[in-house]
């Protein structure tokens, strides 16, 4: 269980998020969604510690992750994993060493300095590569490779740390439509097989009902919608967006966001 309560982040005068509290059960997959701005970005960084909470506590098997230094605060970094909007790799290395860096936070410091891996190690990074589909690209060059590549390789990554939280921070973004649904498969897939927790921050809220368990909506850095996919319907879009982000429905299971950032 991953438990948030009353997180808050500010940045001088400026409120990201405020107040959100939540309970997320292990191996649920959520979608949070919200317009540019409403803080869904920030809450994924809290929750990863890669910035520290102005108020609040995030609690995972009853330790306050906000609370955590040193040795500790690697720990969590390995068990909860962050696929970045901007995937983090280095594209003049292969997709294997990519996927390799994950494994740096679990890894003894005169190791991780030199950047020596066991073939054990070695064996992780081609079995995750395997199951998102890209083994074929173990040995080219990251910067090679097309965006949906890209985006499986930090999956990969990700899925290296064996992480019991795997948080994505936009993972469809600037992908078609079938682009798009492959890599959200490629995290369902690692959520219902691994049981592992995923939360991903989604722009767009057809890609988040065709996907997660349950939908997170954001809006001025507050949580202004928590439910499942049926529930989140026109009115509760608009809440959400705005009455002008220009929500039409396709038909009475689909929704389309139109100028929605």
């Amino acid at each position: 269980m991953l438990r948030i309560e009353k997180l808050g982040r500010r940045f001088g005068r400026n409120t990201a998020v405020s107040a959100v509290s939540m309970d997320i059960p292990k191996g649920q997959m959520v979608g949070i969604i919200g317009p540019s701005g409403s803080g869904k970005s920030t809450l994924l960084r809290l929750v990863s510690r890669l910035i520290d909470p102005t108020e609040g506590r995030i609690l995972h098997a009853d330790v306050d992750v906000a609370q955590l230094n040193g040795r500790d605060l690697r720990q969590w970094r390995a068990d909860c994993a962050m696929m970045a909007a901007q995937f983090n790799l280095v594209g003049q290395l292969n997709a294997t060493t990519n996927v390799l860096s994950g494994l740096l936070a679990g890894m003894p410091h005169w190791r991780t300095k030199a950047r020596i891996f066991t073939p054990r190690e070695r064996a992780v990074a081609l079995q995750s590569l395997d199951r998102v589909g890209m083994a074929h690209a173990a040995r080219q060059r990251v910067a090679v490779l097309s965006q949906a590549g890209q985006k499986r390789v930090a999956i990969a990554r990700a899925l290296a740390q064996k992480p019991k939280v795997l948080l994505a921070d936009d993972p469809v973004a600037q992908l078609d439509q079938t682009q798009a649904a492959d890599v959200m498969a490629a995290l369902r897939a690692i959520n219902r097989q691994d049981g592992v927790t995923v939360i991903c921050a989604l722009a767009d809220p057809q890609v988040a009902k065709a996907s997660c368990d349950r939908i997170i909506g954001m809006r001025d850095g507050r949580v202004v919608f928590d439910g499942t996919p049926d529930q989140l319907g026109r009115a509760q879009l608009c809440d959400i967006f705005g009455r002008d982000a220009g929500v039409t429905f396709d038909d009475a299971s689909a929704l389309t966001m139109v100028n929605a950032a």
